[in-house]
């Protein structure tokens, strides 16, 4: 997300330092347990977590009348009550948001 030129403003204006958090996330990553590839496991499942965050983006946009923006895929990530290293992640970043 933090490669998107509208994500990256959308930060900046939170006060969100886009640099330090490609360095964290990209920390994260590489520490996770590798998965699978395909052919050991099938094909990858979908992410319900993720799928929460985007109704939720829908959710939001809808009471405004308009169609889900970055904006509201990321207040819906940070209002998400999921215990996950990403949302810990990105929560630490933007405590105010």
């Amino acid at each position: 997300m933090s490669r998107v030129d509208a994500v990256v403003r959308l930060l900046e204006r939170h006060s969100v330092s886009v640099g330090r958090l490609r360095r964290e996330s990209a920390a994260l990553i590489v520490s996770e347990n590798p998965v699978a590839l395909i052919g050991d496991r099938g094909p990858p499942r979908r992410s319900m977590e993720f799928e929460e965050a985007l109704r939720r983006a829908v959710d939001i946009a809808q009471h405004r009348g308009a169609v889900a923006s970055v904006e509201d895929a990321l207040v819906a990530i940070l209002a998400s009550a999921r215990d996950t290293p990403a949302v810990h992640l990105l929560k630490r970043h933007a405590p105010d948001w």
